[in-house]
């Protein structure tokens, strides 16, 4: 009886260190794309992520370039009214997603400044600071970027002279907030407005003179000129030479 149970001891204990032995299958999880479809404004921009790529180096690339471009990070951005296809591959797999670019006021998260503004605005500031611009800027979509540009800035100075305030002082007189809602006005928030309503219609800008105590004004790059949109001095033209204004010394 005892030799019996130690034969059995030993059939259990034999037992258990196979168990143990036996290597647990474990099935990594595939990678996936975090979207198959976007869309996107013409200078908006989009982050596609891989999800589940672990350490494996992911490789983008777009259908067509001049629709949708994607940079080595992911980001995608509208270039053109169309559809492309973004592909993420991942070792031997490749994960796609379709991109449709159109006509359309970039949404205010993909704005190309969008951090830019919300370090003078809060997220609900900008929120409302967008919504009015957008009476500016939505009827210019579709129209020649010479009409957009002047356009914002006729609709800028149009709400200056509609009776707000010039002022240094005021609280957010120096940015769109200030401009489109409080209605406290000054050289930085005109030009900071006018920077939002460029970006809604998918214009980067760079803010001239920014922080001087002096004139400043948007300049955008359009084809390989730049442009001035001076929605204060009245003023929409090509630059006559680098950050120079026609109007100052």
């Amino acid at each position: 009886a005892q030799m019996k149970r130690i034969k059995k001891l030993f059939s259990f204990l034999l037992l258990m260190t196979l168990l143990v032995m036996i290597p647990s299958t474990v099935y990594a999880k595939a990678p996936k794309l975090s979207k198959k479809s976007i869309t996107v404004g013409i200078g908006g921009s989009i982050k596609l992520k891989v999800k589940n790529a672990g350490k494996k180096k992911v490789k983008w690339s777009s259908s067509d370039k001049t629709i949708a471009s994607v940079s080595s990070k992911g980001n995608v951005k509208g270039k053109k009214n169309g559809t492309a296809v973004i592909t993420a591959k991942v070792g031997k797999k490749s994960l796609q997603c379709k991109v449709t670019v159109k006509a359309m006021l970039v949404p205010m998260k993909q704005l190309a400044n969008y951090q830019y503004f919300r370090n003078y605005m809060s997220e609900s500031q900008l929120k409302k600071s967008y919504k009015a611009a957008a009476k500016i800027v939505k009827p210019l979509l579709g129209k020649s970027k010479e009409e957009q540009m002047i356009g914002i800035a006729v609709g800028l100075r149009s709400l200056f002279e509609s009776g707000m305030k010039y002022s240094m002082k005021a609280k957010h007189y120096n940015d769109p907030y200030g401009y489109f809602i409080k209605k406290c006005a000054s050289c930085a928030g005109c030009t900071r407005a006018t920077g939002l309503c460029l970006n809604m219609l998918g214009y980067k800008y760079e803010h001239v003179n920014e922080n001087q105590y002096s004139h400043q004004w948007a300049r955008v790059k359009v084809g390989k000129q730049y442009w001035i949109v001076d929605a204060f001095g009245l003023y929409v033209g090509k630059e006559p030479a680098k950050r120079k204004h026609p109007y100052l010394s």
